[in-house]
């Protein structure tokens, strides 16, 4: 599974960006971050119609592509569903370390 992943925006108007591999983690972190991507239900996210931007806030850009399917979601900080909210947290977390 490949993870591309950006947030953006906020008061200070930074970026994080990173790209992971699953199959370049440890396999209890691929673990990890698949079960992430399953419970995000990136489908539903996917088809959902962007939202209004909204200053200040983060804007959160992910392009998921495992198998023969890829989702695009773009949300910002004030539509992330909890169940989307671990993945996105990882994923900042990953972004700052690399």
């Amino acid at each position: 599974m490949l993870v591309e992943f950006q947030r953006s925006g906020g008061f200070a108007g930074t970026s994080l960006t990173t790209r992971v591999d699953t199959e370049e983690l440890p396999p209890p972190e691929a673990e990890e971050l698949a079960r992430l991507v399953e419970r995000a239900d990136l489908q539903t996210l996917a088809n959902r119609p962007p939202g209004p931007g909204t200053p200040d806030r983060f804007q959160y850009d992910l392009a998921v592509t495992f198998e023969d399917r890829r989702y695009e979601v773009n949300l910002g900080e004030t539509e992330v569903p909890e169940t989307a909210r671990p993945l996105l947290d990882r994923l900042t977390e990953l972004a700052r370390q690399r």
